[in-house]
């Protein structure tokens, strides 16, 4: 069984979780809105929604942080190009070549 993030370990498949769970909540907006519903108005805790849901604890606590389902987030801003110090050179390489005969 292999899902979104890979192979699904069998201590975890023979229990019936992976990553099935977790992408169907993320792709679910009405899943979403009730589990984060059930959880605000203290209907059920935290944990008891990982366990009904079969979610991880940290997923229910994303779920309940959010509104919606956030977008994928880079967890570090992009590195620059390596030629961004020599754009100003290619620039001007650039120029003179549009006005050699």
């Amino acid at each position: 069984m292999v899902g979104a993030g890979g192979p699904v370990p069998r201590f975890l498949r023979d229990r019936g979780l992976g990553s099935e769970a977790c992408q169907k909540v993320l792709q679910d907006m009405e899943l979403w809105a009730e589990i984060r519903r059930r959880v605000l108005t203290d209907e059920i805790s935290r944990r008891q929604a990982a366990r009904e849901y079969r979610l991880n604890y940290r997923t229910v606590v994303k779920i309940v942080g959010h509104v919606e389902p956030p977008g994928y987030r880079r967890t570090a801003p992009r590195p620059r190009p390596k030629l961004e110090s020599f754009l100003p050179r290619i620039a001007e390489i650039l120029e003179a070549d549009k006005q050699a005969p």
